[in-house]
């Protein structure tokens, strides 16, 4: 019996501890209040709460920039100002300069294992009209990052923009093979010789960038007071894939500036047509006697009529080519179906495409010269209305798909590196298949891995001490870099 009342009175000690445990967490019963300084530039902001509390901590919060400074390290900061009571329920700033009209004031209450935050205050110089805005703008993301290639010096940034107060910014890294988040400067421990700057800012960016980095997954995570969020998930991309982004959307703007064209050039002939017209009607006459027939006066008029009521003769346009690549356009900018040829003709206007299968590295209309970006394959001239002569100059040295033989695919193994083939979207595998003659990139998956080099289909080593090499594949292969 004896035992049970010790039990039951351990019991009630047990529960009685726990409630005031919970009961001592602090609550904030008072917030601080917006406040404006008298006119010796002096002002106060306090706070109230209950439960136990064992510290005040005070923070001013400069608007424009996002900056916070403590209490403590107010008077250091900020040229003149004095603080008192930085560490208690109240505290006070004297010689307030104009500089600070319109930050921000807030608490941090601690106690019992617990850190609660106040709303803000808003600090407010006598004699000044109220701040545009003396509320916190919520923290948002008003610009993303967006995908970015390596440049010529192996380097790449990404940035966003935001709105609102950030406490701190942290940009992650995710392998895209199995998914593993490394956080801020802890990428340098995986990747030799690699350097970070801007980790914790909205501009981060990467130096001397290895290639086995290209398609990792970057973005930046924001907390705020009360509130985190995510930028969105943007690639590390290779050079050819920003050439080819970069084509595409050259290709686009120019589509859309020939159609911009096509219209005006229509609404243009639709005037010159409707004043042409107005200029030959013939003004009203009044009625008059029936003249006597008259053969030769006859004649004349009928004459005279053809000159005023002539019409604009048709012209045809010529367009020859040096090769047999030319295509008509339909009104809907669509291909016909008639076969390629060297010279195509059109009534007074026409459009027509280019496509060859071998890329065409520029060419020239009537004696100018044109050369894009990369060679291309096709291109479009719309609305031609003038006799044109088109010379083609073609990349031999780009035109490897004759050594590709689509119709033998070939199997790729990798075990201790990866491959890359971008023609076909391959980047980064272990296994994929790719067409005979097809030229891949072979990269070790660690430096220790690639000092050994790598074997054939289980023959001797090659290539040591090589990051990466290029490989003709012929049949099916497996590649093994082992140490």
């Amino acid at each position: 019996m004896k035992r049970i009342a010790a039990l039951a009175l351990v019991f009630c000690f047990v529960f009685l501890f726990a409630a005031e445990a919970y009961a001592a967490k602090p609550t904030i019963t008072k917030q601080p209040e917006s406040a404006t300084t008298t006119k010796q530039y002096t002002v106060s902001f306090s706070i109230e709460a209950k439960g136990t509390v064992g510290s005040y901590s005070w923070f001013f919060v400069n608007p424009e920039t996002g900056k916070k400074i403590s209490g403590k390290k107010l008077a250091k900061k900020i040229k003149g100002v004095k603080v008192t009571g930085t560490n208690r329920p109240t505290i006070t700033l004297s010689h307030v300069p104009e500089s600070m009209h319109g930050w921000l004031v807030y608490c941090v209450v601690a106690g019992s294992g617990y850190k609660i935050d106040s709303e803000y205050a808003t600090l407010l110089v006598y004699g000044m009209d109220p701040p545009e805005t003396s509320a916190v703008e919520e923290l948002a993301i008003t610009k993303q990052p967006k995908s970015a290639g390596l440049n010529d010096e192996g380097k790449v940034s990404f940035s966003f923009k935001y709105t609102g107060l950030a406490e701190k910014i942290t940009w992650a890294f995710i392998n895209p093979k199995n998914g593993e988040k490394v956080i801020g400067k802890k990428i340098t421990n995986r990747f030799k010789d690699l350097k970070v700057s801007g980790v914790n800012k909205n501009k981060l960016t990467l130096s001397n960038v290895p290639e086995k980095m290209i398609g990792w997954k970057v973005y930046a995570h924001i907390k705020g007071k009360g509130i985190e969020i995510n930028t969105d998930t943007v690639l590390i991309l290779s050079a050819e894939e920003v050439a080819a982004a970069k084509a595409e959307a050259e290709a686009k703007a120019a589509e859309k500036k020939a159609k911009a064209e096509a219209k005006e050039a229509e609404k243009k002939a639709k005037a010159e047509k409707k004043a042409k017209a107005e200029a030959a009607t013939p003004e009203p006459e009044t009625a008059t006697p029936a003249p006597e027939k008259n053969t030769a006066a006859e004649a004349d008029g009928e004459n005279a009529s053809d000159e005023v009521t002539g019409t604009v003769p048709n012209k045809t346009i010529t367009v020859s080519c040096s090769a047999s690549v030319l295509r008509k356009l339909d009104n809907a900018g669509k291909a016909t179906d008639d076969a390629p040829a060297s010279s195509l003709k059109f009534l007074n206007v026409g459009s027509f495409i280019v496509s060859s299968e071998e890329p065409i590295k520029s060419w020239t209309i009537n004696g100018v010269r044109y050369e894009p970006d990369k060679p291309v394959t096709e291109f479009r001239m719309m609305n031609v209305n003038a006799n044109l002569v088109l010379t083609l100059n073609y990349d031999h040295a780009s035109a490897t798909s004759s050594e590709v033989d689509r119709s033998h695919m070939c199997k790729v193994s990798c075990s201790g590196c990866s491959f890359t083939y971008l023609a076909d979207g391959l980047r980064s595998v272990t296994e994929g298949e790719v067409p005979a003659g097809a030229k891949i990139k072979v990269f070790a998956d660690t430096s220790d891995l690639a000092a050994k080099g790598y074997s054939i289909n289980g023959g001797e080593m090659i290539n040591p001490g090589l990051s990466s090499f290029q490989f003709t594949v012929t049949d099916d292969v497996t590649i093994t870099c082992t140490p």
